[in-house]
């Protein structure tokens, strides 16, 4: 909250010398008047104000999947509002993630087995910005049924540092037959850009970051790797941290093709897939140190995951 200066005025002051006539009077003698003394009036500088700190935002999730929580903080670290959900501060304004359940179509299965059209479960995700001039972003979209008999879709925010937000779309689909399957799709999105940018693609040692998890995956005792020769492992996702020092370190998913009934590691159906450590994306090398504030407020709240944080104005909403 800004503070407007307050001004401290002394106010004028007139002295007469009545004393002096009133000792004339008494002594028979006549005092020529004396003209009254105007002050003059002082005026105290106020000291300037510091300028405002930039608030701080930083959204956490607690035990067992507790939604999202943004946390509006001083430079200091101290909460100075709460806001439910994921916010982010770019582009010189708020952005809220707001999903939107919608329902689509379903087809019946006709041959071995017979079964109704099941349920569809779709979603639209966006990022709606505080400042109404600006452009909604569109984030995820509806997916379309087709010839499916049931369908789930979700979205959600992985990770976010300053612009850029971390999303992951996921869809379960049933297209009659033995079973069902899950696809899995991700994305960073660059608020100040209004657009999406391949991190992926920008990683340096990209085939050495997915040999690294290949290495893992065929080492643990469950694997079952279908990567065929002069085939490599491909990196599914790259994600922000803060490190222990603390500064901004990155972590990237690695895929390996695999069976149905062994799909592991959160990518999906026929996958096997696991986590190494990876140098930051190019992009996200200037971000690197945490922000004081961050940094104080994670030692004080060890119980919350911090997803991501950003810094914005001190007029925005919280």
């Amino acid at each position: 909250m800004a503070y407007a200066p307050v001004s401290h005025l002394d106010r004028p002051r007139t002295v007469a010398f009545l004393a002096l006539g009133l000792l004339a009077t008494l002594a028979g003698c006549s005092v020529p008047s004396q003209p009254a003394v105007t002050v003059p009036t002082v005026v105290r500088a106020a000291a300037a104000p510091s300028p405002p700190s930039p608030r701080v935002y930083v959204w956490t999730t607690g035990a067992n999947d507790a939604a999202p929580v943004t946390h509006v903080l001083s430079d200091a670290g101290d909460v100075l509002d709460e806001l439910p959900g994921v916010h982010v501060s770019a582009a010189g304004t708020l952005w809220t993630w707001e999903e939107s359940p919608e329902t689509i179509e379903t087809t019946p299965c006709e041959d071995d087995p017979e079964r109704p059209a099941g349920e569809g479960h779709a979603t639209r995700a966006r990022l709606v910005p505080e400042d109404k001039s600006r452009a909604t972003l569109t984030i995820v979209t509806p997916v379309d049924g087709g010839e499916v008999n049931e369908v789930d879709q979700s979205a959600r925010v992985l990770a976010s540092v300053g612009p850029y937000v971390f999303v992951e779309e996921s869809t379960y689909a049933y297209m009659c037959g033995a079973h069902g399957n899950t696809g899995v799709a991700f994305a960073v999105w660059n608020i100040d850009e209004g657009a999406p940018v391949d991190l992926v693609a920008d990683l340096p040692n990209r085939d050495d970051i997915a040999a690294a998890g290949k290495k893992v995956i065929d080492d643990g005792p469950d694997a079952t790797d279908f990567t065929e020769d002069g085939e490599t492992a491909s990196i599914s996702e790259v994600l922000p941290h803060i490190g222990a020092e603390p500064r901004l370190q990155a972590t990237a998913l690695v895929t390996v093709p695999s069976c149905y009934a062994c799909t592991q590691g959160g990518w999906g159906s026929y996958t096997m897939s696991t986590l190494v450590d990876s140098p930051l994306p190019p992009r996200l090398e200037a971000l690197g140190a945490i922000p004081r504030a961050v940094s104080a407020f994670a030692a004080r709240h060890p119980e919350l995951s911090i997803g991501g944080y950003s810094i914005g104005p001190t007029g925005s909403k919280g």
